[in-house]
């Protein structure tokens, strides 16, 4: 009767919904850094514009008034990279990338993204369009599921067209699963329970 019992609370544990949090947004702490900011307009291009919450199509309804967005400086600046520290150590499951969507989406082409430890290693990376293309908006890695620090994009190595050495997109996201209060209520519940059935047998 106990086991049954255990057995029904961890499926109903498995029913309950978890709420996704963006660990890579200013608001949740995160912070961002670039090697080069276009211009060295911070306010307009900066890294912070890419950790704002801001998605352009959205959020403006001209996308090219009052549009912010991040780029790195072309031509002799790079390397071209992008880092969003999060607050702490956090368990990511997915991570977005926006492209633009006013101008020169091309641009974001052949590159990685990675998933950092605090000592700067790669728990997870992924290279995207190394044979030409680019994001159509909104480029998804799924299935990361795994712990980290910061996250962080970066051109490859490898010839590009005149114009297109500056990496810019207009946000990022990295998301990770956030049990609801009542999944923690729950558990709490099946943990006394399994005591319990421990205790009695």
């Amino acid at each position: 009767m106990n086991k049954t019992l255990i057995f029904l609370l961890l499926a109903a544990l498995n029913q309950l919904g978890a709420t996704a949090i963006n660990y890579a947004s200013a608001a949740n702490g995160a912070t961002a850094t670039a090697s080069s900011t276009y211009q060295l307009d911070f306010s307009t291009f900066g890294p912070q514009n890419a950790i704002d919450g801001l998605i352009t199509p959205t959020d403006y309804a001209n996308a090219n008034t009052n549009y912010k967005f991040f780029s790195t400086w072309g031509g002799d600046q790079a390397p071209h990279v992008f880092e969003a520290a999060f607050a702490g150590a956090s368990y990511i499951q997915t991570i977005n990338l926006f492209n633009r969507s006013n101008c020169c989406e091309s641009r974001l082409t052949n590159f990685r993204i990675s998933l950092l430890d605090a000592g700067n290693t790669a728990v997870w990376s992924n290279d995207y369009f190394t044979s030409g293309g680019y994001p159509n908006l909104l480029l998804s890695a799924t299935n990361i599921n795994q712990v980290g620090n910061k996250v962080r994009v970066e051109f490859l190595a490898g010839a590009r067209n005149p114009g297109d050495d500056y990496m810019h997109f207009d946000e990022i996201q990295a998301l990770g699963d956030v049990p609801e209060p009542g999944t923690l209520a729950l558990g709490g519940l099946g943990l006394l329970c399994c005591a319990y059935a421990r205790h009695r047998n």
